[in-house]
This record gives C-alpha cells, structure tokens and sequence, in this order.
C-alpha cells in the first residue's frame, strides 16, 4: 500500500508532482518523470491549484508557463522535498546490531504469543539493544499510529485503515474450546448447541474491548451466555 503523508491537510506526495510539472511544464511529461498515469498527475496539478488557490502553471500553445506564485513556490517546495529525502535516507540506515531504540508495538495477547514472541530470540541475537514495549489494543489504535504514539498496531484486516500503509501478516482460523469431556463436544457443534451453554468472554485492557470473534457476533445477531469474563486469552486454559 502507497504510503501519503498530510500536513495540514495536504498530500505532500502533490509537493513531488508540482516539482515535476515545474521541471517538465507538461504534464504527461512529468507523469513519466515521476512513474504516474497522465489522468493522475492532472488530477494531482487540480488539487495543487485547489489547496494553494492558484492556477500555478497556466497552458497555452501546448506549453505550460508557472505563475508567479508558482515561481516563487518552487525554490521552497525543492528545499523541502530534500530535506525529506534526507530524513528517509537517514531512516534507511537503521543498522539493528547498534540501535537501542523501543518500538512501541500495539497487540492483544494472543497475537504477541503467535506472533511475537518468535522474533524476540532473533531480536537477542541480531538488535540486542533494541527493546519491544507491548501494548494491549486501545480504541484510540488508529489515532496513536497515526500520531507516532506506537509504531507497528497487529491487528485483524478489518480493522485496518485505508489511509495507513500496512501489510498482510498471516491467516489464522477460529476454533470452539471447551473443557475435556465438555458435552456439547460430543458431537459437531451447530450455533444452537453453541449457545446452550456459559462462555467464557475475553474483554481486552483498561476499555475491555470486546474479541473480534465476539464483535462479529453481536453484529450478526448473536448473544451467547457469558458466565465469565476474562481480560486476555492467555489465562482461558485455566478457567
């Protein structure tokens, strides 16, 4: 997924395409300068005059010719796209053998156990300075992701935002677990039998966020008997 970076509601990504359109003054030229499609850098140049209410590069005889404002737009915009450009290529050279730095990683219990806790023998070996502070999920996931307050939120796709970049990490499946002889796993268990009998229900930190397995449940319609409930999956084995 593209990465886009706003401030104060631009798309700083539009600061590379006005750079390529000052540079080329066409604009399926600079769509080739910096790999877009012709309609996307139009739509790109629309919202540059939209965001900075000015025409910028006005068009006559197949040329483009930049504004004043444009004119005196660019020197800033390049000392800002290289002053960019240096922040990712200072990024670029984390080297893990050195850095002591803590990533603040935001996941329910379960997700660090499967997850989690293979990488930690490989971080000892490979980024021993490097340290993991676990967070349990928040409703404010999206919120402190977005502002640096964590930096890497495993979560399930559907709470994943589009406006995020994030990754497929892997496909697990639901199963229904019951104590050693419990009846109703006598035999295949339909929803009926299900809801026959007490659950147990794994309400997640401080806001007791319900599981995504119950979320799905309530918004299908189904409420189960809960007799108790838990604040991690961790400890169900034991109940």
């Amino acid at each position: 997924m593209e990465s886009h970076v706003r401030f104060k509601g631009l798309d700083l990504n539009l600061l590379v395409a006005f750079d390529a359109l000052m540079a080329d003054r066409s604009v399926s030229r600079a769509a080739e300068r910096v790999s877009l499609s012709q309609p996307a850098m139009s739509n790109a140049l629309t919202r540059l005059r939209r965001y900075f209410s000015d025409e910028l590069l006005i068009p006559h005889n197949k040329r483009m010719y930049p504004t004043p404002f444009a004119e005196t737009l660019l020197p800033q915009v390049q000392a800002a796209l290289a002053t960019m450009e240096g922040v990712v290529a200072t990024a670029r050279h984390f080297e893990p053998a050195t850095s002591v730095r803590t990533f603040r990683v935001m996941a329910s219990d379960y997700i660090a156990t499967a997850v989690l806790f293979p990488i930690i023998t490989r971080l000892a070996a490979t980024a021993p300075g490097v340290r993991i502070e676990l967070l349990l999920p928040s409703q404010r996931r999206i919120e402190l992701l977005d502002s640096g307050g964590i930096d890497l939120l495993i979560t399930l796709q559907p709470y994943v935002t589009p406006t995020l970049p994030s990754d497929f990490l892997l496909e697990d499946a639901y199963w229904l677990v019951g104590r050693a002889g419990h009846p109703a796993l006598a035999a295949p268990v339909t929803v009926e039998t299900m809801l026959d009998y007490d659950h147990i229900l794994v309400a997640i930190g401080e806001e007791r966020l319900p599981s995504f397995g119950d979320a799905y449940l309530e918004r299908i319609g189904i409420q189960r008997r809960v007799a108790m409930t838990a604040p991690n999956f961790a400890m169900l084995p034991w109940l």
